[in-house]
């Protein structure tokens, strides 16, 4: 059975193996801002190696530089991309905003102020574990029997407390150091 499950699996990844304009959504630890990973290669220009060697888009601060571009270069774009070419001072505020969202979906502010909702399932999940101990607790105050056992009862402490005297236990710092043997009472 384990054996067709991991049969089963690999076989998953390979169809979730992400192929034209699908979105995958991933996190990278605990910290850092969740990101979406999108895999739209055709026609997107491969500028550099990206998270994993993929040739996919990611906007995360980590990983700065994706492998592809965020969008494709025509229409207007493409003259954009000639006059980039030449003197960088020639092109406008507008123009290099533009060939900068060509090349990104988002800036580092964009990317580290985004709303993930992750506050909302960690508080869930604080909520549900104490609300899972308190009904614990009530469970084991119900169906749990509150009887002390018998060693903690005044007779059974007393016996063993004479035992211990009687048989000398730790007779140089311990209790029996404070019995006097003599008198068979508390040394004064």
């Amino acid at each position: 059975m384990a054996g067709r499950a991991m049969i089963s699996l690999s076989a998953a990844r390979s169809l979730l193996k992400p192929q034209n304009s699908s979105v995958l959504a991933s996190r990278f630890g605990h910290e850092g801002p969740a990101f979406l990973v999108y895999d739209f290669k055709k026609g997107r220009e491969v500028v550099g190696f990206g998270v994993n060697g993929e040739e996919c888009y990611a906007d995360h601060p980590i990983f700065p530089y994706p492998a592809i571009r965020y969008k494709r270069i025509e229409g207007p774009l493409i003259a954009l991309k000639e006059k980039e070419k030449g003197d960088w001072k020639l092109l406008s505020k507008d123009e290099v905003k533009t060939l900068y969202r060509a090349s990104f979906g988002q800036t580092f502010v964009e990317m580290e102020n985004q709303n993930t909702g992750r506050w909302r399932q960690i508080v869930s999940q604080v909520l549900f574990g104490c609300s899972l101990s308190l009904f614990i607790f009530w469970l084991m105050d119900q169906y749990i029997p509150r009887e002390l056992p018998e060693t903690l009862s005044l007779e059974h402490r007393q016996k063993m407390l004479k035992a211990m005297i009687d048989a000398r236990m730790e007779g140089i710092t311990g209790i029996s150091s404070k019995w006097d043997y003599e008198k068979n009472d508390w040394k004064k």
